[in-house]
């Protein structure tokens, strides 16, 4: 994902859709100093991540994002 992101400058991107990504190459993206969190502090509105993970509890999943 960051090679894509990096290629090239995409001033008009505002939503963003992921597709297929397990939680935790998500987590490690939005924790992590990279790109896509830049992106989605600084630019994205809209932003919908389609998880492939095995089914996990709803508090599991709600523990996981509050520490972003």
């Amino acid at each position: 994902m960051e090679r894509i992101l990096h290629v090239v400058n995409y001033g008009q991107l505002h939503s963003l859709l992921l597709v297929n990504f397990s939680q935790e190459i998500i987590l490690q993206h939005l924790i992590s100093d990279t790109i896509l969190r830049r992106l989605i502090t600084d630019q994205i509105t809209s932003l919908n991540i389609l998880m492939d993970d095995k089914i996990t509890s709803d508090s599991s999943v709600k523990n996981e994002f509050d520490m972003i």
